[in-house]
């Protein structure tokens, strides 16, 4: 399992997230921005990988580190995602997306953030993931 398919399952409970589609619609993406795009707009990023160590080999439970950027044109539209975004991965936990089980998202830290160069501000949140492949066993 690679840590772009958690990314991918992690942008699909965003979209399919009717809070956040209202705002962002299908503007959900990983590791990098679509070039042209104005926000609002989400960046989901693997920021480092881990694979729990078993007594009985290879384990598979997974924890990488994630960033989520949050991008928007207005604090207010800020507030509502980075809400949207914390229930969604710390509070509505055991969710099966894409055949990978989510069992939890641990917060680490927050942070405002700036891209100069589009002069965008916004939010990161990063966290740790911890997940299962359904088809480890298959």
């Amino acid at each position: 399992m690679t840590q772009i398919s958690i990314i991918s399952a992690i942008c699909k409970l965003l979209v399919d997230n009717a809070a956040i589609f209202a705002i962002v619609k299908d503007r959900v993406w990983p590791i990098i921005l679509n070039q042209g795009q104005s926000p609002p707009f989400i960046v989901v990023e693997t920021l480092s990988g881990a694979n729990a160590d078993s007594d009985d080999g290879e384990s598979d439970l997974n924890f990488p580190q994630i960033g989520i950027n949050i991008w928007s044109k207005t604090e207010d539209q800020q507030a509502i995602l980075r809400n949207k975004v914390n229930e969604i991965l710390f509070t509505e936990v055991q969710q099966t997306v894409q055949n990978i089980k989510i069992e939890c998202g641990i917060y680490i830290t927050e942070q405002d953030i700036y891209y100069e160069p589009l002069d965008l501000k916004g939010k990161r949140i990063d966290f740790e993931v911890w997940y299962r492949n359904i088809d480890f066993y298959t």
